[in-house]
């Protein structure tokens, strides 16, 4: 099976990117993110953890692109009306480009995601964004899957009712590309080959018979 490492090519991205580096000059970039509360149950910890990994890939990411990049660690206790004037002050300040709401969010501020403009609703924390349907991550993992597969494959979506899978889902959906939905973990199957693709550790291994576990699917 062939490999495509990101540092080999990272160059060439970079390259890439460098046109859009003078129109991005100087404007501001905010991503928020939360820390774990005090009696966080543990298995939410590595959500946690790779919050904070995906804030700083994020912020390398935008500063090569010549943004101001602020990252906002926020209390598990943040109310409602803290995090309404948070948003609204970050999405008011017209030098802001985009506002980035990391995952895990507490469950009753997720409402407050509407106060972000659709245009800078990057990571397409908004159901009804018109121009970011997904997350960034999502369309990432769907582009790398659409290119492998053919006809005939199924793809089983491991964790399809998160944020990243439910992006995934969808996009794949919209593809036409057959596929069945997993707790945890993604992988092409079918005759012609098994290709696994586990962007983060997932808590059951992915075998041959994924697409066969209704236990899985189902969830």
């Amino acid at each position: 099976m062939d490999e495509v490492r990101g540092r080999e090519i990272l160059p060439s991205v970079k390259e890439r990117c460098e046109v859009y580096r003078s129109n991005l000059a100087d404007k501001n970039i905010k991503i928020v993110r939360f820390a774990p509360g005090i009696n966080e149950h543990i298995d939410m910890l590595p959500q946690y953890e790779a919050a904070r990994y995906s804030t700083e890939s994020k912020i390398k990411t935008f500063q090569h692109l010549n943004c101001n990049v602020e990252s906002l660690l926020l209390p598990q206790e943040t109310s409602v009306k803290e995090f309404n004037r948070l948003l609204t002050q970050l999405n008011s300040n017209p030098n802001t480009v985009g506002i980035i709401v990391q995952n895990p969010v507490p469950k009753d501020l997720r409402d407050s995601f509407d106060l972000i403009g659709f245009e800078k609703d990057l990571d397409g924390m908004r159901t009804d964004n018109p121009y970011f349907s997904t997350s960034a991550t999502s369309e990432t993992i769907y582009r790398l899957v659409e290119s492998f597969a053919q006809e005939g494959d199924t793809v089983a979506v491991v964790g399809a009712r998160g944020f990243v899978g439910r992006g995934v889902v969808k996009l794949l959906k919209e593809a036409g590309i057959e596929l069945a939905a997993r707790r945890s973990g993604l992988r092409i199957s079918s005759e012609r080959q098994s290709l696994p693709i586990n962007p983060i550790e997932i808590p059951c291994p992915i075998e041959h018979d994924c697409l066969h576990c209704s236990e899985c699917i189902s969830r």
